[in-house]
């Protein structure tokens, strides 16, 4: 494993303060030992912190608490972004930039699928990459805030009951929601029978499993409409809709707006 923590700066540091612990967190998956420039140029600027091994990346979040975390690619293959969708299920508040040499519209569907906030193609400059980030941290408490208060998702169960039974078909949405979930592979997830499981879900949910799973994929649209390099239309199918009509008059009867008007910030109704 290999960290990099630049030299703490005392005079002229504008995001950040030194007793702070860094506010940025650099994957480096590009192979290379030596630090990119980019890194390079961003650490003049942010204190920042460079992984270069997938195994360090969610010790470094942990310890870290970055306001950003950036990961570098050179040529990925789609499956190569399956450990970062693991690391956004369990910590979805972190920004996630991507920076990648190789560009296709599968990468893209995949990193939207891994909630990449953001996606830039290599060559970047410093000053772009800097105001891509800045953009990152003025939209996303703003967002995520929009998002908790538009789209109310059933609270997570008191300490005391986390054994409920639908709880294998909740963990099954986080990881299928961009694709076809269908209720009878939920119910057999939670070993009932789908009529038996449907109950208990609404019991246990106050919400039907269908209900439940349009919430959830709006919720994330509310995420990845923050990403300023995103299209409408590459939300609406990350998030498992294969209809842009749909997704939109869904996204209005959920959130009270349609997706362009809210990401322009328009207020929710």
């Amino acid at each position: 494993m290999q960290l990099e923590l630049p030299r703490q700066r005392t005079n002229g540091e504008p995001r950040g303060q030194s007793s702070r612990a860094p506010c940025l967190v650099w994957a480096d998956l590009t192979g290379r030992a030596p630090a990119s420039g980019l890194f390079a140029g961003l650490a003049r600027v942010y204190r920042a912190m460079r992984v270069s091994e997938w195994s360090a990346v969610a010790s470094a979040v942990r310890a870290a608490a970055p306001l950003v975390l950036c990961v570098e690619f050179d040529r990925p293959q789609p499956s190569d972004l399956e450990p970062l969708g693991e690391l956004t299920r369990s910590d979805p508040t972190v920004p996630v930039l991507m920076l990648t040499a190789r560009h296709s519209p599968e990468l893209v569907m995949q990193a939207l699928r891994v909630r990449v906030w953001d996606y830039l193609v290599k060559p970047v400059a410093v000053p772009e990459l800097d105001g891509r980030i800045t953009t990152l941290l003025e939209q996303s408490d703003a967002a995520r805030e929009r998002a908790h208060a538009a789209i109310r998702l059933p609270a997570p169960p008191p300490a005391g009951r986390r054994d409920q039974r639908t709880a294998p078909a909740i963990a099954l949405i986080a990881v299928n929601f961009h694709e076809r979930i269908d209720l009878a592979a939920a119910a057999r997830a939670c070993h009932l029978s789908p009529s038996h499981f449907s109950r208990v879900f609404k019991r246990e949910h106050g919400v039907t499993f269908s209900h439940y799973v349009v919430q959830y994929r709006i919720r994330r649209a509310c995420d990845l409409l923050a990403a300023p390099g995103v299209s409408v239309k590459e939300v609406g199918f990350g998030v498992g809709f294969n209809d842009l009509a749909y997704f939109s008059r869904t996204f209005r009867r959920c959130v009270g707006v349609c997706p362009t008007q809210y990401r322009s910030g328009a207020p929710v109704q």
